[in-house]
């Protein structure tokens, strides 16, 4: 059962990607990709390009990209539960996403270290840096579980080093608040630099010639993963605390010679609790303020290096729409749930849009292009549930996340590190090849 399964879909997605044509009330309408040809176009792997240069506040804009995606769920027969696949979306379309102009390679454990190799024999590391809130945290704990074998691995909370289990256990639960984690992997038996154990707030442990010049300590590590705790952008800390304190990792890297290869920024939901205690505009503007500070140094390092500003996962409210939920509760602690849950519901692509307003004059990259899938995920996971398959184990998993209301799956999340990958790597292993960035 499970291989015709696999070819049906198989067959869906090929005709998806051959006829990009999307039935809209019945008319078919063909959605342009991205301006790009070839494999040169780097920005357009990452950005929806939008009608004169304008921003979209709501998911409709969406919607239609979204619906070109295959489905990873297919409706039972009769009484039969739903089928569900195990792939990647990136996996079922062999990389081929309708609205991207070039192919995205899918890179497993092997080419992983051949990139590494690539880049290093290029004179260049690889670094990865991600910046922001609970969304950049489970990518890291992601990465974790794809990290390529044969490197031994240093792992590190605010410069000091503890062991993978536990550095683990503080990604995924987060009960302690260090400012920085960060994952170095190098060659075995490779002598470790001084400098590498420091924070992230320092210097790294290559000289560079701005973001991808040669090293002047070739060796000192293959492969780095830097998370930046920074859920308010310029300060961390719950929003509503006093005293919050300074994320300043933006404006060090911004001065410092050597630089991440690739820099992932992503927050926003931790504004929107503002939105119960302290007013409905509350959130916009004190994104603005805290935000304010990183423009100068983000223009700075968007002119050096790859900077993106991550679209966030959409929120599930259907996992709160029954009313077991609140059963039993008093009316007046009822109406503040029901309160605290509707403060997130249509708010997040207005706050996504409002960031990229307040940063998009820095030069960075509005990493949206992976939003589609995200919302095909949505979909899908409100289908599930209608279906009464809440309770299931994959429904539960990270790997569907349906059950969490907030944050990505890491099916989605192993999609988008795809395309970190393919900005990395493809200009050393397949340069002129028609993929995205060769």
């Amino acid at each position: 059962m499970a291989p015709k399964i696999h070819f049906i879909y198989g067959t869906i997605s090929l005709l998806a990607v051959v006829t990009l044509v999307l039935y809209r009330d019945g008319t078919p309408t063909i959605l342009p990709p991205s301006p790009g040809g070839g494999g040169g176009e780097c920005r357009a792997m990452f950005e929806i390009t939008k009608p004169n240069g304008e921003t979209w506040n709501r998911d409709d804009p969406y919607e239609p990209y979204a619906r070109q995606l295959p489905s990873l769920v297919h409706s039972g027969h009769e009484d039969a539960p739903p089928v569900t696949l195990n792939s990647t979306r990136l996996q079922i379309l062999w990389g081929a996403v309708p609205y991207i102009p070039c192919k995205i390679r899918d890179y497993g454990d092997a080419p992983f270290v051949e990139c590494s190799a690539a880049r290093a024999q290029a004179g260049r590391t690889t670094w990865i840096a991600l910046v922001g809130d609970s969304q950049m945290r489970l990518k890291l704990h992601l990465l974790l579980h794809i990290l390529p074998r044969g490197l031994a691995y240093t792992f590190t909370m605010e410069g000091r080093e503890v062991s993978k289990q536990e550095f683990e256990e503080a990604v995924v639960t987060h009960q302690v608040h260090p400012s920085d984690f960060e994952v170095i992997g190098r060659h075995p038996g490779s002598e470790v630099s001084p400098q590498d154990a420091l924070p992230v707030r320092r210097n790294s442990s290559r000289e560079t010639e701005g973001a991808n010049g040669p090293p002047g300590d070739a060796g000192a590590y293959v492969l780095r993963v830097t998370l930046v705790w920074a859920p308010l952008g310029s300060k961390r800390g719950h929003p509503l605390d006093q005293g919050l304190a300074l994320t300043t990792a933006m404006q060090e890297w911004a001065e410092a010679t050597s630089i991440p290869d690739v820099i992932v920024v992503g927050y926003g939901l931790w504004f929107l609790l503002m939105k119960q205690f302290e007013g409905e505009l509350v959130p916009f503007t004190e994104m603005d303020r805290l935000t304010r500070p990183l423009v100068a140094p983000l223009t700075t390092l968007a002119a050096r290096t790859s900077v993106l500003l991550w679209a966030q996962s959409r929120f599930r409210g259907f996992n709160f729409e029954s009313p077991l939920a609140i059963q039993g509760t008093d009316p007046s602690s009822a109406w503040k749930t029901n309160i605290y849950r509707q403060q997130f519901a249509g708010s997040i692509p207005i706050l996504d849009d409002w960031l990229w307003n307040i940063l998009r004059a820095t030069g960075m990259w509005r990493w949206d292009t992976l939003l589609p899938f995200n919302l095909a995920s949505l979909k899908e996971c409100q289908y599930l549930h209608a279906a009464n398959m809440s309770q299931d184990t994959f429904y539960l998993s990270r790997w569907w996340n349906c059950a969490d209301s907030f944050h990505t799956s890491y099916r989605t999340d192993r999609d988008e590190f795809q395309l970190l990958l393919n900005l990395l790597c493809n200009p050393f292993l397949v340069p002129e090849s028609g993929f995205c960035c060769s």
